[in-house]
């Protein structure tokens, strides 16, 4: 895995492993891909929260909750694997 995680969330979605962000708070998004056993390109995650829940439904990884340095959120982020955006 490219950088260390910690008090990530991770979902499986077509063959891919998502792992968004990490111990440091960081706004990445590391994909491993199973078929490949490989990692590819990292995706920018909208914040930098950790202590975060994603699960993948209808082709969609929905990402919730968290938390900013100390400050909680209730948030939540789709993302389109198709394209690698955000909503």
């Amino acid at each position: 895995m490219p950088p260390p995680a910690r008090s990530h969330a991770a979902a499986l979605l077509n063959g891919k492993i998502y792992v968004i962000n990490g111990f440091n708070g960081t706004n990445t998004v590391d994909v491993y891909n199973i078929a490949t056993n490989s990692w590819e390109a990292s995706l920018d995650y909208p914040q930098g929260y950790t202590d975060i829940s994603a699960v993948a439904l209808g082709g969609y990884i929905y990402v919730a909750g968290g938390d900013l340095s100390g400050f909680a959120t209730n948030k939540t982020y789709r993302l389109d694997p198709s394209d690698g955006t955000w909503d």
